[in-house]
């Protein structure tokens, strides 16, 4: 009877994790900007942002972009692939 505890957890788990990430329409952003920091570790917090997504017009972002994410960075634009 453990082991069937265990995988109903682990499924449900899989199932929950499967909810939080899938997004909720194409080209839809869930972040934008920062909105403070986090005081338990000094780190900056995102803000929740539930518009379109924006062009990134920050020359040191599409640097970042172009290193980290080449397939993505196409001179001054990006690309998102669609499906």
């Amino acid at each position: 009877m453990g082991w069937t505890r265990y995988l109903v957890y682990l499924i449900f788990t899989c199932f929950i994790e499967e909810i939080k990430t899938t997004s909720n329409g194409k080209g839809q952003c869930i972040w934008y900007d920062t909105c403070g920091k986090d005081p338990s570790t000094g780190k900056p917090l995102n803000c929740v942002y539930n518009g379109p997504a924006k062009q990134l017009n920050d020359t040191t972002g599409l640097k970042l972009l172009q290193k980290y994410c080449p397939a993505l960075y196409i001179g001054q634009k990006y690309y998102w692939k669609k499906n």
